[in-house]
């Protein structure tokens, strides 16, 4: 993995899952932004470069499919870097 620390979006309604996963993936070296529903990711995703988002299906206001489709409607995606294989290599050891 490359020096640079890769920042992730963590998206869901309920704190526990929040916590559980902003705690696994920061063993793996990554720069966890947390939110609460699809409104406040969409809001993130245009402040921050993201390597990945991780959003949950069922949410108030706004759900995770919405979420993702606005994301790409406003071209957000062009601040979305790729990760190498190498990186999505890394992150998947700590969760698979």
């Amino acid at each position: 993995m490359t020096n640079e620390q890769q920042t992730i979006l963590i998206v869901d309604d309920k704190d526990a899952n929040l916590v559980a996963l902003e705690r696994l993936l920061e063993r793996c070296g990554a720069k966890v932004v947390r939110a609460s529903n699809g409104n406040e990711a969409l809001a993130i995703s245009l402040r921050h470069p993201l390597a990945l988002a991780i959003l949950d299906v069922q949410m108030p206001e706004m759900d995770g499919y919405t979420a993702a489709s606005k994301m790409r409607e406003i071209n957000i995606k062009e601040k979305f870097r790729t990760p190498s294989p190498k990186t999505a290599r890394h992150f998947a050891s700590f969760i698979l």
